[in-house]
């Protein structure tokens, strides 16, 4: 149940990410609760997660991913046009520039709402 326990990421494919992740969850919580980080090599290995990390290193579509999610899963991608097809949020470098992208659908479509000063620093995708 992701309503109680630890709060749950997830990063699917290779991604330096991953070990940042777990350095974070050593000496930090989400609302009093420990966060758990898990890896998966694919999208038959994905469990129910808060957050899930999609590489841009992984030899496996999008689509296979986001249909294994739970409703209410939080989707972040590194991989060019990915929000255009279905994650909440897509960073990208543009100019040398990390920038993101939010697909506003995706995240009404699992009950999330960005804040307004966050969706301002985004590129928004429908």
């Amino acid at each position: 149940n992701r309503s109680s326990g630890a709060f749950t990421i997830g990063v699917i494919g290779d991604s330096p990410v991953y070990n940042s992740l777990l350095e974070i969850a050593k000496t930090k919580t989400v609302n009093n609760r420990e966060i758990l980080v898990y890896h998966f090599n694919g999208p038959d290995d994905i469990i129910p997660c808060h957050i899930l990390f999609i590489s841009a290193k992984g030899n496996f579509s999008l689509s296979s991913v986001l249909s294994r999610i739970s409703k209410g899963t939080l989707t972040i991608s590194e991989e060019p046009g990915f929000a255009d097809f279905g994650t909440a949020f897509n960073f990208f470098i543009d100019n040398h520039k990390l920038k993101f992208e939010a697909n506003i659908n995706t995240l009404n479509e699992e009950g999330m709402k960005a804040s307004s000063q966050l969706l301002k620093l985004a590129t928004i995708v429908k």
